[in-house]
């Protein structure tokens, strides 16, 4: 009786491998397809999102850059009096 030889675990085994291997794959795409799904999602979101003001007026939002957030925040007084750089 050689004992070095299971084929039957051997072959569990391996069936296990591919099993598992077969379901990270299919979860990966399920979760990159969620993703993008959702990414969609809020992008439409932000397009027909409004912002109502403390007097009741309506505005349609948009969407800035970094760069013209900054540039907006420049024309913002500055709480600080004792350090205006603070503001910058």
């Amino acid at each position: 009786m050689n004992l070095m030889k299971f084929k039957g675990a051997d072959d569990a085994v391996k069936l296990t491998i591919r099993l598992s291997a077969g379901y990270c794959i299919i979860l990966t795409i399920a979760f990159a397809s969620s993703i993008i799904f959702l990414i969609n999602k809020i992008e439409k979101a932000y397009g027909q999102a409004l912002v109502i003001d403390r007097q009741g007026e309506v505005y349609e939002a948009s969407s800035l850059s970094a760069s013209d957030y900054a540039a907006i925040r420049i024309h913002e007084p500055c709480k600080d009096l004792r350090n205006p750089l603070v503001c910058l």
